[in-house]
């Protein structure tokens, strides 16, 4: 049977929410002040022992059902109501849920094969974006001197989100992060579009993604 200690479950007052997909439908939330934004969300572990999560408030309803519907509108490997792993379109390790790519010693270890809740798939979300924005905030440090916190809440997301889904944006979309960064519009607009290579080499536009990034940049900036 698998085991969860590698990420947190959903606290049990929120499970019947979040199978419900109450978290919200909305698009991205507005570039309002990061106090402004919804409370931080407590886990608790297998055992019940509350675990404080509070990333930052980032992860506000409207991002979490945005970056869920980027990352899997199709609900690609679900089936008899839980997730199951299904094969990267860029090749490797499987993916499962939210855009969990596994890493080698989860796929060989076997370690989703009995798959995800709704509630389970949506707790190991959240604890992957925080892993990126650690990542992102290290990042940011290390080649802009820029302290993550400083920044207006759609620049976190929209960083956040690139994070999430490519690595780290600094490097691979330096010029769309500097633009970010001065909230440039026009500069964020024509570098905005990302491509994943399939196991083939090709290279194939991420159009879905693409219009809701693009979306958001002419909504919120």
């Amino acid at each position: 049977m698998t085991t969860f200690e590698h990420y947190y479950y959903i606290d049990e007052s929120l499970k019947g929410a979040v199978a419900a997909g109450a978290l919200g439908l909305a698009s991205l939330t507005s570039g309002a002040d990061p106090a402004d934004a919804s409370p931080a969300i407590t886990f608790t572990s297998p055992s019940k022992t509350p675990i404080k999560v509070s990333p930052s408030p980032t992860y506000n309803p409207s991002f979490i059902q945005e970056v869920k519907e980027a990352e899997n509108s199709v609900k690609a490997g679900w089936r008899g109501n839980k997730f199951y792993p299904y094969p990267s379109p860029e090749g490797g390790t499987a993916t499962i849920g939210y855009g969990h790519k596994l890493t080698t010693s989860e796929s060989k270890s076997g370690k989703y094969s009995s798959g995800l809740t709704e509630a389970e798939a949506t707790a190991l979300l959240f604890k992957d974006l925080r892993t990126s924005e650690d990542r992102l905030k290290r990042h940011l440090r290390l080649k802009y001197s820029v302290d993550y916190n400083t920044l207006k809440l759609n620049q976190k997301q929209i960083l956040l989100d690139f994070t999430f889904n490519i690595g780290n944006v600094t490097t691979k979309f330096p010029k769309f992060t500097q633009h970010v960064l001065n909230r440039d519009k026009a500069g964020m607009i024509k570098e905005h579009e990302r491509k994943y290579k399939d196991k083939k080499g090709r290279y194939h536009r991420l159009q879905d993604r693409n219009e809701r990034t693009l979306r958001f940049i002419q909504d919120q900036f």
